[in-house]
């Protein structure tokens, strides 16, 4: 049995995570971690397995709302369950009052279909959201209908 265990990524994980954003069309530039791990209203969960990182996601509260600001898994390690995973002990960790909601890239179906999964829906579309050019559906989830 593998051991498992959620951190919160801090600077000792920064090698991890650019090395992820390598897959990426539009990595993440370095600055981006440290105002991500700097800013008050940001939070992180970092799902390792046997001591490697295998996925983060940071996300931002404010008052009664949840933004996922980014969301990675590494391309090693996709198809295991492990964003779910991270995506259930988001779920733990808000208030259920929360309004959950994120930007993702048109042509992102994975992702798509897991935001899906726990209950987001496709609300509206981003014209040229990303630096090439690429559309971003806006999707949220409103856990007050939960109560």
């Amino acid at each position: 049995m593998s051991n498992r265990e959620f951190v919160e990524i801090d600077e000792k994980y920064i090698d991890f995570l650019v090395e992820m954003e390598k897959d990426f069309q539009n990595p993440w530039p370095l600055e981006g971690f440290f105002l991500e791990m700097e800013n008050e209203f940001t939070k992180s969960i970092g799902l390792c397995i046997d001591g490697i990182l295998v996925g983060y996601m940071f996300y931002s509260e404010y008052l009664d709302e949840v933004n996922i600001n980014h969301f990675v898994i590494d391309t090693k390690y996709r198809k295991k369950g492990y964003a779910s995973e991270i995506m259930q002990e988001l779920l733990k960790r808000i208030n259920k009052k929360q309004l959950i909601y994120l930007e993702v890239r048109t042509d992102n179906i994975a992702a798509i279909n897991l935001y899906k999964k726990f209950g987001l829906e496709i609300i509206n579309t981003r014209k040229n959201y990303y630096t090439d050019g690429q559309d971003a559906y806006i999707m949220q989830r409103d856990r007050k209908e939960e109560l």
